[in-house]
């Protein structure tokens, strides 16, 4: 059990669009946003690609083989 990082990241990506919405025009608080997102993002692939969990990265040119 405990955290499903897909659904985290999935949730982020509300997070920005809704921010992204509200501050059309991109401001100071949209980009430190984005820099979080992309920190976590990077967390995520770090975990992901860390070892026996749950969660696998394949690169493109393996999808659907």
């Amino acid at each position: 059990c405990g955290r499903n990082p897909w659904r985290d990241f999935v949730n982020e990506l509300k997070t920005v669009g809704k921010l992204w919405e509200t501050q059309k025009r991109g401001s100071r608080n949209l980009v430190n946003e984005l820099e979080n997102f992309g920190d976590e993002l990077t967390s995520l692939t770090e975990f992901s690609s860390a070892g026996p969990g749950r969660i696998t990265v394949r690169p493109p040119a393996t999808v659907g083989q």
